[in-house]
């Protein structure tokens, strides 16, 4: 009997052992899948972060094409307000020259004269 409780107390042994054995191993188990879902998640929560800072840097570099562009346009606005203004002032002066019967090339001498004459205006003549 004392044969037959030693086995029975060996059996009890195995078998508590093997439970303890089988718990290790699914809370290893359960370890292993909270770790890879964490890492997981992390995963996505990095690749989310990229996209946002991929979305960032492209609105930025579309705002800075935008002001770019838009200040092209000005720089032609203003040199096309130019060339216009120029244009008007030129047809101006040929309807005054017109008018009055003075040819394009009196008109520059014209300027010129009354250039001359303005430099020497504070100038005394002795």
């Amino acid at each position: 009997m004392i044969a037959e409780g030693h086995i029975a107390a060996e059996h009890a042994a195995r078998a508590a052992h093997a439970a303890e054995e089988e718990k290790s191993r699914l809370e290893d188990m359960k370890k292993m899948e909270y770790l890879a879902e964490y890492t997981r998640l992390e995963v996505i929560k990095q690749t989310e972060r990229t996209q946002r800072i991929l979305a960032v840097n492209q609105a930025r570099t579309e705002a800075e094409h935008m002001k770019a562009g838009e200040k092209i346009a000005r720089k032609e606005a203003i040199r096309s307000n130019k060339q216009r203004a120029e244009a008007k002032r030129s047809v101006s002066i040929r309807r005054t020259d017109k008018k009055i019967g003075r040819k394009s090339s009196d008109h520059v001498g014209w300027e010129l004269d009354q250039a001359h004459l303005g430099s020497n205006q504070g100038v005394s003549q002795d």
